[in-house]
């Protein structure tokens, strides 16, 4: 077997496979099977060839070349068929037929013209003796010119029919019929020139063992045009094909100019100068060609212009300096839909993006009518969820395809659309692109449909941070309406300590424009906001409900309760300073008239308790009085009456002094001292008396830090009154405790005090006013030392807690703010 008997049986084969494989990928389709027609006949036409070449003898070669002819002539009818198949895919194979009628008579009478004597006079076999092949030249009779005209005839239809096609058809149809004429075109003119015209030039015939490769084009590029997934425009092909011949060519010269210089060069300095040339050539070329690659495509690009093909490279760029703008999510898919239409021409297009419930389209961004939706089961959200490409209805149908595929591609079509492209983040579809036919007709090929699943893919980055960036956006404008509508001033500094905000209530409290003080450092704040802020800022320590008095620009007074903090973030970095002031005026103005009120009735509870404390020893004194004259003589009388109106007067003293003690207290002289040191004097006061009571003690001091700024004599006694009311409480005996511990009051370190009993317990509706003067629930007592107490904590800047229980007992919680040894306050 030499090369010519090799490249004709492999055409063959290769030509059967090719129909097999096409057949096989999608044998419901009706395509598909008239190509596998088309490729038996093609076969059926080499596998003549072939015999004819391996005939021995001229009657053998007769024959093949006999039935070469009519296997022929069959091949405008299978073009035919296969361009009925592609024009109506539900069109059956015998109303084809029919439809073909015209072809097969033409076949049948060719077939009874190839069998007779004035077909083929004879045949005559010759040696080529540059192939080493043997030819068999037939000399054809009077009918074989007949049969050639009918042959012309039909190709002739069959052009006139391509061509009638290919104009009034549109989309995928066209695409496919293009193919089809682009194969014929290409294998016939690849045949006839291998096999005729450069043998008849060269007058050389060894390029004419190829001539069968040509077929084998022409059946590849039709098969391209009907099985292919990723198919694209012939426009398309065509422009890549022409770059990729004129980079090889760019490329071929450079490679042996570089050869030339460099095997000049080289010669007599190396042992093998060719092998080095070859080398430098080779790394010539290969800096070369990126560049040329580049410059040849936008080149073979503009020839293509009037095409319709799209430039990729340009539009990957403008999507890039798109996406790479950071903007709100509508601004963005306003942008990014422009772009997108624009390029494809397409009649109309929309985002979804995956919402709760399913993918929703946002209405206001790309102002569609009829805004869509798909449910989270819908048949195309599963198939872009599982495939990860572009779903095109028109291109699915060319494959074999599953019930859910075919269901998406259903759906699609009804929504309008005919491409759905997946927008995918972290391996997971977050949205999708739908895009509704171009305006051209013309299909999402291959080319296109990398361009818009490239963009998707570069645009689910960018749609994430333009979310993120909306997302900001509404919080700052969200946050920027409650802070400006606070009935709460608001004043914050950025990590310079510069003003950053300062809302409507502050302006309206202290008078000044917030535009006079936005971005100015925060000594610029009205005082004391100024000194608050500042604190704040170099101590790193917050303050709240601290009142404080402001004058606005107005000369008016505002009593405010204010508080301050430090902003803080990841790392604890310093963000800056939040200040938060509140207009208590009105409330100032309310407590003021509460305690005129209070006043009059402490007035008047003060003036029926010292009637009541003083009565009774004046009505003892009274009695006495006037017996005495009448008792004057008795020793007994005389010496009860003088320790009586002692006792009594005494009573009177002390109602006294307690009620100075309460209405005008001493001042406190605050210097540090450890409150525990205090309890324990306290303790040792009253041991004697709890002793005689069977009370018993229990301490349990657990404050590391109780250095706190008081008046030790003010603070024992007030603890005093505190542990001799306990003692009271427990005529029968029982516990009285004493604790301390630290804590934080308001963000600050304090030290807490409880003195428990387990005594009678205070009523609830009793407990509210014990620290009212004259209040008491003892048969004994004035009713004054709680208050009085009460009155000492707070000059201490104390808070006192109640707890009781009838029954169980009492509990006062007394806290103060501690300070440490070595602090200037201490």
């Amino acid at each position: 077997m030499n090369f010519f008997h090799f490249s004709i049986l492999s055409a063959t084969i290769t030509v059967f496979a090719l129909g097999l494989l096409v057949f096989f990928t999608n044998s419901g389709r009706r395509a598909n099977r008239r190509y596998l027609l088309f490729s038996v006949i093609i076969a059926l036409w080499l596998f003549c060839q072939w015999m004819v070449l391996n005939a021995q003898e001229a009657e053998d070669a007769e024959f093949w070349i006999r039935q070469a002819s009519r296997v022929c002539i069959l091949v405008p009818t299978a073009f035919f068929l296969l361009r009925l198949s592609l024009l109506d895919e539900s069109e059956g194979f015998w109303h084809s037929v029919r439809r073909s009628g015209i072809f097969i008579l033409v076949n049948l009478l060719a077939a009874l013209l190839c069998g007779t004597d004035l077909f083929i006079r004879e045949v005559v076999l010759t040696r080529d003796t540059e192939l080493n092949v043997v030819f068999a030249e037939p000399r054809y009779g009077p009918l074989f010119h007949l049969f050639s005209l009918m042959y012309i005839a039909l190709v002739a239809v069959l052009i006139r029919h391509f061509i009638r096609d290919i104009r009034s058809t549109k989309s995928i149809r066209q695409v496919e019929l293009k193919f089809v004429c682009l194969g014929a075109i290409v294998g016939i003119s690849t045949g006839i020139t291998l096999g005729i015209i450069i043998p008849a030039i060269s007058g050389s015939s060894k390029t004419a063992p190829l001539a069968p490769y040509g077929v084998i084009l022409l059946n590849v590029i039709i098969a391209y045009g009907i099985a292919t997934h990723r198919i694209m425009d012939v426009s398309h092909l065509l422009q890549r094909a022409l770059g990729y011949i004129v980079l090889s060519a760019y490329l071929a010269v450079i490679f042996l100019f570089s050869w030339w210089v460099a095997d000049l060069l080289f010669t007599g300095w190396f042992a093998m100068p060719d092998i080095v040339a070859c080398c430098v050539a080779a790394v010539v070329t290969a800096i070369f060609a990126p560049p040329l690659k580049d410059r040849v495509h936008r080149m073979t690009g503009k020839l293509f212009d009037d095409a319709g093909n799209i430039d990729t490279a340009e539009l990957m760029r403008r999507a890039s300096d798109l996406l790479r703008t950071v903007s709100t999510l509508p601004s963005l898919l306003n942008q990014a839909s422009g772009l997108v239409l624009r390029t494809m021409d397409a009649e109309r297009g929309m985002f979804l993006f995956r919402q709760p419930d399913g993918f929703y389209r946002p209405p206001p961004e790309l102002k569609e009518e009829n805004p869509l939706e798909l449910a989270e089961d819908s048949p195309v959200v599963r198939v872009l969820s599982q495939q990860r490409r572009p779903l095109v209805p028109e291109i699915e149908g060319r494959l074999r395809t599953t019930e859910q595929r075919a269901a998406a591609c259903a759906e699609l079509q009804a929504l309008g659309m005919a491409i759905g492209i997946g927008i995918y983040s972290k391996g997971y579809l977050r949205g999708m692109l739908l895009l509704g036919p171009r305006r051209s007709e013309r299909i999402y090929g291959s080319p296109e449909q990398n361009a818009l699943q490239s963009l998707c893919n570069q645009f689910a980055v960018a749609v994430e941070n333009a979310q993120l960036y909306t997302e900001v956006q509404n919080s700052k404008i969200y946050n920027d309406f409650l802070v400006e509508h606070l009935v709460t001033g608001v004043a914050a500094t950025d990590s310079r300590g510069r003003v950053s905000i300062f809302n409507r209530e502050a302006e309206r409290i202290t008078g000044v424009p917030s535009s006079a003080l936005l971005g100015s450092p925060c000594s610029e704040l009205p005082e004391p906001l100024n000194e608050f802020m500042e604190e704040t800022l170099a101590t790193g320590k917050g303050r709240r409900d601290c009142d404080t008095l402001i004058r606005s620009t107005a000369d008016e007074e505002y009593h405010l309760r204010l508080g301050a903090a430090v902003i803080t973030g990841r790392g604890e970095a310093r963000l800056g300073g939040l200040l938060v002031f509140h207009d208590v005026s009105a409330v100032h103005r309310l407590q003021q008239q509460v305690r005129r009120s209070d006043r009059l009735a402490s007035a008047g509870t003060l003036a029926a308790g010292m009637a009541h404390e003083i009565k009774n020893p004046l009505v003892t004194i009274k009695t006495f009085t006037q017996l005495l004259p009448e008792r004057y003589e008795d020793p007994d009388f005389r010496r009860n009456f003088s320790e009586l109106v002692g006792h009594e007067v005494g009573r009177i003293d002390n109602t006294v002094n307690q009620l100075l003690r309460f209405a005008r207290p001493q001042p406190p002289h605050l210097v540090p001292v450890h409150l525990q040191e205090i309890l324990q004097r306290v303790q040792s006061l009253v041991a004697e008396n709890m002793k005689q009571k069977g009370i018993e003690s229990r301490t349990r001091w657990e404050a590391s830090n109780d250095l706190i700024r008081g008046d030790a004599s003010l603070l024992i006694q007030a603890f005093l009154n505190f542990c001799l009311n306990a003692i009271e409480a427990m005529e029968k005996g029982g516990v009285l405790s004493m604790e301390t511990r630290n804590e934080r009051r308001d963000g600050r370190p304090a030290v807490r005090v409880e003195i428990a009993d387990t005594g009678c317990g205070i009523p609830r509706e009793d407990v509210p006013r014990i620290f009212d003067p004259f209040f008491t629930g003892k048969d004994e007592g004035t009713g004054l030392g709680l208050p009085v107490a009460h009155g000492i904590i707070k000059d201490h800047q104390g808070e006192v807690e109640v707890r009781s229980a009838q029954g169980e007992g009492t509990s006062f919680f007394i806290s103060f703010e501690t300070v440490n040894e070595g602090d200037p306050d201490s």
